[in-house]
């Protein structure tokens, strides 16, 4: 849910966590991918600083978004 989120907020051209909430309003596109939550921006904002203390990081981010443009445009 949370890396989902990310890709499609950056993908859509958001540039801080609080564009996280414009997902919402995209109905067509949450139901298309069949996303039915959408994290808070201090959820996501903590699982990010989670992530940052882990030793992998999100060195695997370029292989979910490839993965999310591959089902989204199927």
């Amino acid at each position: 849910m949370f890396v989902d989120s990310l890709v499609l907020m950056l993908e859509s051209g958001g540039v801080s966590l609080e564009d996280i909430r414009e997902l919402k309003y995209e109905e067509g596109l949450m139901k298309l991918l069949g996303e039915t939550k959408i994290p808070s921006p201090d959820a996501l904002g903590g699982w990010l600083e989670r992530r940052g203390k882990d030793s992998t990081g999100l060195c695997g981010l370029d292989k979910v978004r490839e993965q999310i443009n591959h089902r989204s445009l199927g």
